[in-house]
């Protein structure tokens, strides 16, 4: 005996455009120097295909953040700072904050909040602030020091960074 086609199940279909969240998001970095990106701590952009993003919207992905993860070294580094700044978020008790990242990055970091739940953290930035591009820069030269690395490829990729004035962000 055979079902009814209305009573076989099938799989989702693959997404082929971009979902609402992704569209969003894109929208955002186009009108502003600021980099937006959401690193999702429990799933959701998987389970609802209207908020699926793609790896390069759950990650810093700017020149400086791209050079610094071309290395295992870097990948590492960069990755124990994202670790650190999302237990902030949680424990933050879902409060949002900013900072500027080993590699003088600024960065807003605003924990997505529901229920009592942190079910992941946006970041918007990956920018060098003018007014504090000094600082910024030897941030960038402490870390190299730090981990016995040339300095020249790291200063290449952030010069490359938009820079921001204070009073744009707020």
């Amino acid at each position: 005996r055979r079902e009814p086609s209305s009573m076989i199940k099938s799989a989702p279909p693959p997404v082929t455009e971009s979902s609402l969240f992704q569209r969003s998001l894109d929208l955002l970095n186009a009108v502003s120097p600021l980099r937006a990106s959401f690193d999702d701590f429990t799933g959701v952009t998987l389970d609802y295909p209207q908020l699926f993003l793609p790896v390069s919207h759950q990650i810093h992905s700017c020149p400086t953040c791209q050079h610094a993860k071309s290395t295992d070294k870097g990948q590492q580094d960069c990755a124990l700072n994202k670790h650190v700044t999302n237990r902030l978020a949680i424990r933050g008790q879902g409060r949002g904050f900013s900072g500027v990242c080993h590699l003088g990055l600024f960065d807003i970091v605003e924990p997505l909040k529901v229920r009592n739940t942190v079910l992941g953290v946006f970041y918007y930035g990956s920018v060098v602030i003018r007014e504090r591009e000094a600082e910024s820069r030897q941030k960038v030269l402490c870390y190299c020091k730090r981990r016995r690395m040339e300095p020249s490829p790291y200063l290449e990729a952030w010069k490359t960074v938009p820079r921001i004035s204070e009073a744009g962000i707020s």
